[in-house]
Order: C-alpha cells, then structure tokens, then sequence
C-alpha cells in the first residue's frame, strides 16, 4: 500500500483548488518514506501507520478529485446593439504612429507580439521570415535574435517570446518539446530550458515569473488538461490551473499574443472557450470575463480545420481582448461583421457596435496598447498620420489608449 501511495503522488494531477506545490509533494514522499521504514522496523506499529496512510491517501484523492477551479466569471453578452457602422478612432486615441524599417534582413511578414522595453521594440514574426526582430524607437533595425537551424542558440520553429524585464533576458518559447532558449538583451545565447512533456503555446513574464497557457492538446491526459502552467525564474513548475474541459481540442489558436504582460498582471484571451482572463502577478485568476452569445462558435465545431471553417459564417467567435483602463475591450466577429464591445469590470455594457476594422492587440506600453498595423490598415482605421502619403510596405507600430469619455466611465 505504501508503494501504491507513494507512485500515486507523483501521478497524481495538481489540485486547482488547494495548488500542491512540488515541494508539498515532497514532504509527502518522505512521509511516506519513513512510514514505511517504521512499519518494516516494528510490526506493532503497523496499524497505527496503515491508518496514517489511509487517511493521507485519502484526503489527497478527495482533493485532486475536484479538478475545477472556482471562478467569479462576469458575463459579457455580444449581441451588438447597434447596426450603424463606427471606425476604430471613434473609440481611441492614437498616440504613436511609427514606420519600421523594411528591408530583405528585417522583413516582417507577420507580426505576433510586440514588446517595448527600454529604448527598442521588440517584435516576433511568426510566417515567412520568422524571428525576433529588434528595432530602436526611431524605427531603424538594430538586431534579429538568433537564426534557424539546429545548433546552439539556433531554432527551427518559435512560438512566442517575452522580455523577462526583473532579469534583463529574453525568453523565446519553442515547441517539440516545449522549451525556452534563454538570450541576452543583445542577442547572446545563454542556455535553453525544457518545460517538460506538455504543450505550450504562448509565454509572459511578470516580475520573474513565468505563465505559459496550453493550447488545449497534450501528449497524454493530465498532462495539458490545465489551462495555466506558471515557472518560476529557474523554469521549474511552480503551480498549474485551471481546468479545461474534456471536450476542448487540440488546435492552436490564430489570435496573436493571446497572453500579454499588463503592468504587474497578465491578461490572456482565451479563444476556445470565449473567455478573458486578468490574472495577478502570481499567476492566480483575478478575474473572468465569459462571453455569451448563442451564434458563439461551438467546441463541436471545432473539431477540425474544415469544420471550423464551415461555420465561421454562421458563428461569432473572439478575434482580439485585452484589457485598457480597467475595461474589458473585445473585437469580435457576427457572421459577416466585425464588432467591438467595451465593457466595465461588472460586465456592465459601455459600447458593442459594429466596426469596420481592427487591430490585433499585441501587447502593452505601460497604460498604452500596442499593435502593428500596414499602410492599407492605417486608411481602414481611420487613422491620420504624417505617413499618409508614403510608400511604404512594412509596418507601422501604433501605440493607442480609450477615449476619454469610455476610460472615465
């Protein structure tokens, strides 16, 4: 039995409720341990300890037993109120409008996640010429760290990266398996990390300290089958939470930065299972925002790439969240438009009107959102900038916040 008990905590998941640590693990192994020697060593003993072990065992399965964790979700309906269409400086104010270099070497073809730290900007293309690019706040090329290919410091596909800003490092978070290749500032390899047997689709830093959600899909069960995944700054798991549903899939989500540091908070949209998460800067849940909409795409139509496509049309489903000014922000797609619904803290609606067009939320500025945007797109925006008449092809970085009129409200 003691056998038995011992292979079971180290199987046995992570409680959401009560987050055992490892270290709590431990103590339960050398518990165990020295039962076992105790019972070996005086016969009389046996029962005493046998009890012991019963009762451990058994409030260890009454606890990893409730996989659910208890979430104050605030309930946000999408149904748009209004049909008239708005563009996107009805609701913000531009800030920042900066053209980024674009030549063969720093190319973006796709841009994932912005970061801004100190003096440059730090940007992740995910298709065609995929890297971290480093550009000053002039716009000019500095740096792409690190390259394709097998080698030390090298990588053959990236997932997403973060500014670990307590250490002065970047983390760039890789799959199969999932790991962390470790640069300097300026580019220099340090050392990489493997996370271990799960499936990891995005990473943030908030003070030292490390979040990674899955992206729905494990290699074995109870292995992914938490949304959250939190790491200390030596990349060893702290806590894991969250539970996802049986019936999630296993597809990664197009949205870009679905996790994103805010101050000392992460926010993280939830793309699955239509929900907004701000977590506090231990990685625990501070609040949910759940999206109700009865055209809301269902799991069972996410089955497949085909099925999903199939019933995009006749569906709503998330396309960018994030938080600004204590205020949820969604753009979301209804059949064939685009809205944009802003919501207090309560839930309590603000504005959910149609929009003509978006940008993706890629990350933060302090209070300021960050996003990358084409020439094309600055037009769809309605956004006026000294940069109108250019011919560029790159991108622009465009730092924006809430109207004043929708922050104070």
């Amino acid at each position: 039995f003691s056998v038995c008990l011992f292979i079971f905590t180290f199987v046995a998941p992570t409680s959401p409720s009560n987050y055992y640590s490892l270290n709590m693990k431990k103590l339960l192994h050398s518990f165990i341990i020295v039962a076992a020697a105790l019972i070996n060593f005086d016969i009389m003993s046996k029962y005493i300890f046998s009890a012991l072990q019963l009762v451990v065992g058994s409030v260890l399965l009454l606890s990893c037993s409730d996989r659910t964790l208890n979430i104050d979700s605030v309930n946000i309906p999408l149904q748009s109120t209004d049909t008239a269409m708005t563009t996107f400086n009805d609701y913000f104010d531009i800030s920042m409008c900066l053209p980024l270099e674009d030549t063969n070497e720093c190319h973006i073809s796709f841009a994932r996640r912005i970061e801004c730290f100190e003096e440059n900007y730090y940007v992740f293309s995910s298709n065609g010429n995929v890297g971290l690019f480093v550009f000053g706040r002039d716009g000019k090329f500095i740096r792409k760290i690190g390259e394709k290919g097998h080698g030390p410091g090298e990588y053959t596909n990236i997932l997403d990266f973060t500014i670990d800003r307590k250490n002065r490092r970047l983390l760039l978070l890789c799959n199969m398996p999932s790991l962390v290749k470790v640069y300097t500032l300026d580019g220099t390899f340090l050392e990489e990390k493997v996370l271990g047997n799960v499936s990891l689709s995005d990473i943030a830093c908030v003070n030292g300290l490390i979040l990674c959600p899955t992206n729905h899909q494990g290699f074995t069960r109870n292995e992914s089958d938490s949304l959250f995944y939190i790491f200390d700054k030596d990349f060893k798991l702290v806590k894991k939470h969250t539970f996802i549903s049986d019936n999630s899939i296993g597809t990664t989500s197009f949205i870009p930065a679905n996790i994103k540091a805010y101050g000392d908070k992460f926010v993280f949209s939830d793309f699955h299972e239509h929900r907004t998460f701000l977590l506090d800067n231990h990685g625990d849940v501070e609040k949910c925002f759940q999206y109700e909409d009865d055209k809301l795409i269902s799991l069972d139509n996410q089955k497949s790439i085909k099925s999903f496509m199939d019933n995009q049309l006749k569906s709503s489903f998330i396309l960018s969240s994030s938080i600004l000014n204590d205020k949820c922000i969604t753009f979301y797609k209804s059949g064939k438009s685009i809205n944009l619904s802003i919501n207090k803290p309560d839930g309590a609606r603000i504005v959910n009107n149609a929009i003509r067009s978006f940008p993706y939320f890629l990350g933060y500025d302090g209070s300021l959102a960050i996003s990358a945007v084409t020439q094309g797109e600055l037009k769809d925006l309605n956004v006026k900038s000294e940069y109108d008449n250019a011919d560029s092809h790159g991108f622009y970085i465009i730092k924006y916040k809430l109207k004043e009129k929708y922050a104070n409200l």
